[in-house]
């Protein structure tokens, strides 16, 4: 095409000269020999500026990913020497979408490793100061949206999570329990916003996952939210796999480190809302449907729990565990015999006695010495 455009008249003459070919095989004359050969010359001029285009471009692309990259070298630099919070966390989510790129586009990859390793470093930075309330606030906001970008940018839900525990180290600071007049306040108001609209709404993608790292790291924080958690695992209208979800952040809450350091109205209130849910759940049970997963997170959580409540549970729980255990799978045939192990007395036994598998003592009689 470019070769008939670049000839123009020459080959329209040709065309309408086609049947005075056919009498005579004429040969084109000079002018018309020079006019084919200055068009086709015109042809391979604009082939070799297409060449050199096309190199240009990359060249430039590759100029461009060098200048981005010593950007990113800088911004690493200053993070090193920076303990402003309000300017760190200025480059949480730009970081965040460099690292997006490079993981959805692959010309870009070199681009998203460096982002994650200066993202890496950003959320192992030790001494960050806040100098106001108002950031405190803004960091709230932050977290709220880190949790929703994990919905969409799955991918990235590592890097995700280092942020947010990046933004509750920095706003929790040396806060080691939860506070309803301090800054812990605001986190919950997030979490329980976020795990609200899980539960609630069945067409919500929130990745849970995020959830289980928040609790596993920040136990002593996040117990507030045991009684939602607790509504939830028992409403059976909700989606069995997302009541194990609330069943497993509920385990991450039960821990000695975090219970004994309740005062004794908040312990009593826990204690007394854990054994409701244990005995509404054990009495509806139908051995015929058991959800194993769901039963073995809640033996999970009853196991945790007798070791720090160790008469809690009625003894018509342990009878009930005992006629299920045939009915479970090999998980949940363990865990039953922990919980079962916990229940037994426990027996002083002397040096000469043994216990024989019912649990019964025996007296080991001493043996005799061989007379040489």
């Amino acid at each position: 095409m470019k070769i008939e455009t670049a000839l123009g008249d020459t080959v329209a003459k040709e065309q309408d000269d086609s049947s005075d070919k056919e009498e005579s095989d004429s040969e084109m004359d000079d002018d018309q020999m020079f006019g084919v050969d200055k068009a086709l010359a015109e042809v391979f001029k604009m082939k070799s500026q297409g060449q050199k285009g096309s190199e240009i471009r990359k060249e430039q692309k590759k100029q461009i990913l060098s200048f981005k990259l010593r950007c990113l070298d800088l911004i690493d630099n200053f993070i090193k020497v920076s303990s402003d919070a309000s300017l760190l966390m200025d480059l949480i989510e730009p970081l965040l979408r460099l690292v997006e790129t490079g993981v959805r586009d692959r010309e870009q990859k070199i681009l998203g490793e460096k982002a994650t390793g200066v993202l890496n470093h950003l959320v192992k930075t030790k001494k960050v100061s806040l100098t106001s309330e108002t950031e405190k606030s803004r960091i709230a906001l932050l977290l709220k949206s880190l949790i929703q970008l994990s919905v969409t940018a799955v991918p990235l839900l590592k890097q995700i999570s280092a942020a947010c525990y990046f933004l509750l180290k920095i706003i929790l600071g040396n806060e080691e329990e939860f506070n309803s007049e301090s800054s812990s306040h605001q986190v919950m108001e997030v979490l329980s916003e976020q795990l609200q609209d899980y539960f609630e709404k069945r067409d919500s993608r929130l990745n849970i996952l995020l959830f289980h790292n928040v609790f596993e790291r920040y136990p002593a924080i996040t117990w507030p939210l045991y009684e939602m958690l607790i509504n939830y695992a028992a409403d059976s209208k909700i989606r069995i796999f997302r009541r194990t979800q609330a069943v497993t952040l509920i385990s991450y809450l039960v821990k000695g480190n975090v219970v004994n350091k309740l005062i004794a109205k908040q312990k009593d209130a826990f204690k007394e809302a854990v054994v409701s849910f244990v005995k509404q759940y054990f009495n509806s049970l139908d051995v015929n449907e058991v959800k194993q997963k769901f039963l073995l997170e809640v033996l999970i959580v009853l196991h945790k729990f007798l070791t720090l409540f160790p008469q809690a549970i009625s003894e018509s729980i342990f009878t009930q565990l005992s006629e299920l255990r045939g009915n479970l799978n090999k998980d949940g045939k363990r865990m039953v015999n922990r919980i079962l192990a916990l229940q037994r007395p426990s027996l002083k036994r002397q040096p000469t006695e043994t216990g024989n598998d019912n649990g019964d003592l025996t007296v080991k009689s001493p043996k005799k010495k061989k007379v040489a």
